[in-house]
């Protein structure tokens, strides 16, 4: 693993720095690249290909659980958490059902504003009367809030 990390970075940063940094030999690294692809570094590469492709198939919404279950189903005889690893090497992940969350409470101990305008927007004078609304949107990235003030003369 720490030879992969020299070796995705040696174009950006010093071989020997790194190694010093991971606690690994130089002489050990560059060893580890000339030798041949072990058995098991193969299987996951083929592994990878197929997880990738189940990944794909399901819209990118499968997770480590679903893709463990679908190469299962094929004979596949492989562990979760050896898919969860291919995924996150490959940087794969799926996308988990969110339940509903109520944003608003109502709590007995806060009173509620009062209605002051009881249905009547309109007034004698400008900038007296002003109405405001909030809408929050769930994203990936998190919860997106864009409000609405209406000014009503």
């Amino acid at each position: 693993m720490k030879f992969r990390f020299v070796q995705e970075y040696r174009e950006t940063f010093r071989v020997g720095m790194m190694c010093k940094v991971l606690k690994v030999s130089r002489s050990g690294y560059y060893t580890w690249r000339k030798r041949q692809p072990s058995k098991r570094e193969l299987e996951d590469q083929r592994l990878t290909e197929r997880i990738r492709e189940i990944h794909e198939e399901s819209r990118e919404t499968y997770g480590a659980p679903r893709i463990h279950r679908v190469l299962r189903m094929e004979n596949t005889r492989v562990g979760r958490k050896r898919v969860a690893r291919l995924m996150r090497w490959d940087g794969l992940w799926g996308c988990s059902k969110q339940r509903f969350k109520q944003t608003a409470t109502v709590r007995a101990e806060l009173p509620a504003a009062p209605n002051l305008l009881d249905g009547n927007f309109h007034s004698d004078t400008s900038d007296r009367v002003w109405v405001g609304d909030v809408t929050q949107i769930r994203t990936r990235e998190g919860w997106l809030e864009i409000g609405h003030i209406l000014i009503r003369a």
